[in-house]
């Protein structure tokens, strides 16, 4: 293509992209992407190689393998580009808060911790990263879920099994659909006690582009990150969102400028030290030149 992308590689992405709302019949997957189904169905055939994706034999759906899963984690694991882009951003918010500072992704419906600076304060509270949690609890989970579009948020909460870990943790879908609504509208989220006793924790989302949001947070003992506190630090949470988010914008567009193109005028090549502007003319042409002014070439 001229400006360097490939078609049937962005087809197998558009297709892999469709998978990540759930399992899909080849119908879905062509009306999702747009594609011929005979064209879904070959580049579906393609991505089985190494198990990117794998079909469901009772029902004949698509869904992302254990391949897919495996390039997931190691970009989750330290060597991608999340935490290429977040790590200076939870070290300074550490830095500044004295509280652990985490970083969560949604995995269906659960939460996981893909990166952890930890409070260097003897009591603390941390998550663990590769450690995951139900999507609904604590504020991480709730930014996780209110900033999901309409449609994906509608397939997921009937989904999600509510169950209950402490006494402030919600148990009710009703009750959840008003607080995300509110999550939405105010643009973070607070927990405390409810995924551990005397936990506090307040969350922010992540835009990192192509429909990707993650949940940034600050955790620590509800004693001394107590609800003003929180408040206090909303900024610098804010402030730290939108500096990634910028990095991440960056990485994108260097990602999709178009290569350099060479000049189509080449160099000329040197003579005896000085570089050449024309060619030398042959003799035929400078018997014309000297012609055409009076039997002298033009220097």
């Amino acid at each position: 293509m001229s400006d360097g992308r490939i078609q049937v590689i962005e087809r197998a992405i558009d297709i892999l992209t469709a998978l990540t709302g759930g399992a899909s019949s080849l119908a879905e997957v062509t009306q999702a992407t747009g594609l011929p189904k005979g064209t879904a169905f070959r580049i579906l055939q393609s991505l089985s190689y190494e198990n990117l994706v794998a079909k469901d034999p009772v029902n004949n759906t698509y869904m992302p393998g254990h391949g897919f899963l495996r390039l997931l984690q190691g970009s989750l694991e330290g060597s991608g580009a999340i935490a290429a882009i977040t790590k200076p951003a939870l070290v300074s918010l550490r830095e500044m808060t004295e509280e652990t500072v985490t970083l969560h992704v949604r995995m269906g419906i659960e939460r996981v911790c893909i990166e952890e600076m930890q409070s260097l304060l003897p009591i603390r509270y941390t998550a663990s990263v590769g450690a995951s949690d139900p999507l609904h609890v604590g504020s991480a989970g709730k930014v996780l879920l209110a900033f999901l579009e309409d449609e994906q948020l509608e397939r997921i909460v009937p989904l999600l099994p509510l169950q209950v870990l402490t006494s402030e943790t919600i148990g009710d879908v009703d009750e959840l659909r008003t607080v995300l609504a509110e999550v939405r509208a105010q643009g973070w989220a607070l927990s405390t006690g409810e995924r551990l006793a005397l936990a506090a924790a307040i969350s922010v989302p992540v835009r990192l582009g192509n429909g990707l949001i993650v949940a940034l947070s600050i955790l620590g003992p509800s004693d001394r990150l107590t609800l003003e506190r929180r408040i206090q630090l909303l900024p610098a949470l804010r402030e730290a969102a939108s500096g990634i988010e910028a990095v991440a914008s960056g990485m994108q567009e260097n990602l999709t400028k178009p290569a350099g193109r060479e000049s189509e005028k080449q160099a000329a090549p040197k003579r005896n030290g000085r570089r050449a502007t024309t060619a030398p003319a042959t003799r035929g042409e400078t018997a014309k030149r000297r012609a055409k002014t009076g039997g002298r070439a033009r220097p």
